[in-house]
């Protein structure tokens, strides 16, 4: 038989385990949720040497080119000039139509010039290619944006 003491020390132990099993669920809350880790991204800046190499640009043209040049096919006059390094085409003017005909392109690669312009009239840009220079005669191949293409001779003016 129980006594009332046993009786009442059952119901003690049993509620002192729900309490602590209460408390220990809870608990987490108590101090906040578990801290998980943070993964942060470095920067590291490592310096890296550079060697510069500078030309100086020569003096003279490697070839007489500069000038300028009259195509009597298309009456365009073609400004060539030397920057100090490289030949570029400064401007096309249409002598017979009296308008600046824009230069799109403009690439010396050394040893011969090549450049585009734009005629609004036809909606074509035109690509000349230099091939040679004997004397004061330029010698081209040009192309055009509709498939076009064939030589011309530019005098020098």
């Amino acid at each position: 038989m129980y006594s009332r003491w046993n009786r009442n020390w059952t119901k003690a132990m049993a509620f002192a385990v729900i309490i602590l099993a209460t408390l220990a669920c809870s608990t987490s809350s108590l101090f906040g949720p578990t801290p998980t880790p943070v993964i942060r991204e470095v920067t590291r800046v490592v310096e890296i040497p550079v060697t510069r190499v500078v030309t100086a640009p020569p003096s003279e043209p490697p070839i007489n080119l500069a000038g300028q040049w009259y195509n009597t096919t298309t009456t365009t006059m073609t400004t060539i000039i030397w920057t100090g390094y490289e030949f570029m085409v400064a401007s096309m003017y249409d002598t017979e139509d009296r308008e600046i005909r824009p230069v799109t392109l403009s690439e010396w690669d050394g040893t011969r010039i090549k450049w585009s312009y734009y005629l609004a009239a036809n909606d074509l840009t035109i690509t000349y290619t230099m091939t040679s220079l004997v004397g004061d005669r330029l010698n081209c191949e040009w192309t055009n944006t509709a498939g076009s293409s064939g030589t011309r001779t530019l005098d020098r003016e």
